[in-house]
């Protein structure tokens, strides 16, 4: 039970560290950059590419592991 609270709190404190390099990172990017699209191209701030690719990157590390053991289980069967 003990180890368990352990790696709680080691993630949570892992995970409060890249918020904060994130958001610190996005601070020192404020300049507007041009972003192409397939069919066209947008210019937006920097910050905002970096707040849209880490929000992108976090939601696919927490369903492609979701998806994987659901297709672990089906395989199982």
């Amino acid at each position: 039970m003990e180890n368990e609270s352990k790696k709680i709190s080691i993630k949570l404190i892992i995970n409060i560290i890249l918020i904060v390099l994130i958001i610190l990172f996005m601070v020192f990017n404020r300049q507007h950059v041009t972003v192409h699209f397939l069919f066209g191209q947008m210019s937006i701030p920097l910050f905002m590419v970096i707040a849209i690719s880490a929000i992108l990157g976090w939601l696919a590390g927490f369903i492609i592991p979701k998806i994987r053991s659901k297709s672990k289980e089906k395989g199982d069967q």
